[in-house]
């Protein structure tokens, strides 16, 4: 009996242990592998933006020939490097974006252009962006900047009384997904002209001016354009997968027409009031900024 006892506690401490070492420990190195990978993930990207590296002011479209131009910048201290973009398999040329913010990390200038028409208004190109092992890409339905819009002159005022709305109309055009419209109010004094910019969008053929906008003497110089990709108002991206996010869009020619506002701008010995009207591609460039996307 008294060899008994001994052998029993031995039985018990194997008994102990082998519970120890059994599905406890094996749960306890589980949690803390995926600890460790939680704190891998979130000090690689350093807070919640899915895309550290993304594309903005990008714009892929028909000219003459085809072509694709895009910046891309740092969204976190998660530095990532493109190694490769190709549009439309094509490649494309990256270069350093010095001017880019923030200055830390990879910025990057990226363009292509065809030699040849490859494309007709409506057709889909595809971009690819290859950074650190992974695949980022958009597809893009093209509109031709050759192809201008043409403003309703006949339901379109080209004069209204201060405090009076203004509806502009314009012919629909293929392929679009949403209009683009850009402002630029002219206002006068004595001595100075002025001028602010407004930014509208619409998934028709219309918007309306409101009246607040026209509550001076001067004129509106309006510019309408077509555009494919996300709408202002959807803040999502269509540059998915991978490290790289952003939006890129196609854009058509502009149409424009001017508003007189009461009396107009006043007359001025032998100089005529400032115009600055942006390029094409700059008005689409300033309503994406006035409307940026909730990253």
């Amino acid at each position: 009996m008294k060899r008994l006892v001994p052998l029993t506690i031995v039985m018990l401490c194997a008994l102990v242990i082998g519970l120890g070492c059994g599905d406890d420990e094996t749960t306890t190195i589980t949690q803390y592998d995926t600890l460790i990978q939680t704190v891998t993930v979130t000090d690689s990207f350093t807070d919640t933006v899915s895309s550290p590296l993304v594309v903005t002011r990008a714009f892929a479209g028909i000219g003459e020939t085809f072509g694709f131009w895009a910046f891309a910048h740092q969204t976190t201290q998660r530095v990532v490097s493109l190694d490769s973009v190709f549009a439309a398999d094509s490649v494309c040329s990256i270069d350093p974006w010095f001017d880019g913010v923030p200055t830390w990390g990879q910025n990057y200038h990226l363009d292509y252009y065809d030699a040849g028409p490859r494309f007709a208004p409506g057709d889909t190109a595809e971009i690819r962006l290859y950074a650190e092992g992974t695949l980022s890409t958009a597809h893009v339905k093209l509109l031709s900047l050759s192809d201008d819009i043409t403003v309703v002159e006949a339901a379109t005022p080209d004069s209204v009384g201060v405090d009076d709305p203004i509806e502009a109309h314009w012919n629909p055009m293929e392929h679009v997904d949403w209009y683009g419209v850009v402002v630029t109010r002219y206002l006068a004094s004595d001595m100075f002209d002025f001028w602010d910019y407004f930014h509208y969008f619409s998934y028709d053929t219309t918007v309306t001016i409101p009246a607040d906008l026209i509550d001076e003497n001067g004129r509106l110089s309006i510019v309408v354009f077509a555009v494919t990709g996300p709408s202002p108002s959807d803040q999502e991206e269509n540059v998915t997968g991978g490290l790289v996010g952003g939006s890129i869009y196609s854009q058509s020619g502009i149409g424009g027409f001017e508003v007189k506002i009461g009396a107009g701008m006043p007359m001025r010995a032998g100089k005529s009031a400032a115009t600055l009207e942006p390029e094409t591609i700059e008005i689409l460039d300033r309503l994406l900024e006035s409307h940026p996307t909730e990253r």
